[in-house]
């Protein structure tokens, strides 16, 4: 099944499988996202997930309190619905203890 995935503030938007990441998706419909390790380590990609469901792996980059906040990281979220997301581009890539957008 594929979803409507709209970008925030772009306005980017285009369709993803439920078999593929956000950002893979992105790519196919050529649509620039910010990514880095693409396995949800280095947290290049953190968006925040305004409307819609995502299923994300365990052992992402992300803690508790980030997922809590609605963050969600494109490289390695399926969707499950049609997805709103809020992007960046300026954050680039965020390690260690660095803060987050929206949370840190």
């Amino acid at each position: 099944m594929r979803h409507l995935i709209r970008l925030e503030p772009s306005g980017h938007e285009f369709h993803a499988r439920e078999d593929e990441s956000i950002l893979e998706a992105a790519k196919r419909a050529h649509v620039p996202m910010e990514h880095g390790c693409q396995v949800g380590a280095c947290r290049t990609c953190v968006a925040r997930l305004l409307g819609g469901h995502v299923a994300m792996p365990a052992g992402t980059n992300l803690s508790d309190e980030h997922i809590a906040a609605d963050l969600v990281l494109p490289c390695v979220a399926r969707p499950r619905s049609a997805v709103l997301l809020e992007v960046h581009p300026d954050v680039g890539p965020i390690f260690g203890a660095l803060p987050l957008p929206w949370t840190d």
